[in-house]
């Protein structure tokens, strides 16, 4: 891989240019969906303000009674959108669908073991621990790259 920094003066915005093969190898799928992170902000609110929260920060999104809340390290925001949405939105980031109503975000993970009934249990970065269900484990396994 080859990285070329232009630093230009006046630049309004950071342009990214990535250029590849016409089918990627993983690694560059990786470095695109890594930077896509960056150029797309989820929105939360808490206390009745709005946040702009970067995907890079969310640990891991759930719906409970039709909302929707977004875990950070250490605060939870409410989003307006159903986690289908939210879920479309990432779909090219690292973040995977590991139950009904809880999609996870594969770089807070710290760890993985197997449960007693073919599911999984994933301890994340901020101490949480999530269950992977049966039906999502070969989806979680290919993001995961187990």
């Amino acid at each position: 891989m080859k990285l070329i920094v232009e630093r230009i003066k006046n630049l309004p915005e950071v342009e990214v240019l990535v250029r590849c093969k016409e089918t990627p190898e993983k690694e560059t799928e990786n470095l695109i969906a890594y930077l896509e992170q960056y150029s797309l902000n989820l929105i939360g609110s808490k206390a009745g303000a709005t946040y702009p929260i970067s995907p890079a920060d969310v640990c891991y999104i759930e719906s409970v009674d039709d909302r929707t809340f977004l875990y950070l390290e250490q605060q939870v925001y409410e989003s307006p959108l159903k986690l289908y949405q939210i879920e479309e939105l990432l779909q090219r980031m690292p973040f995977v669908r590991i139950g009904k109503s809880v999609i996870a975000n594969i770089s807070w993970v710290e760890s993985v073991r197997p449960l007693l009934n073919g599911k999984l249990e994933v301890k994340m970065q901020n101490t949480e621990k999530l269950v992977v269900n049966r039906h999502y484990v070969k989806a979680f396994r290919e993001k995961f790259e187990l």
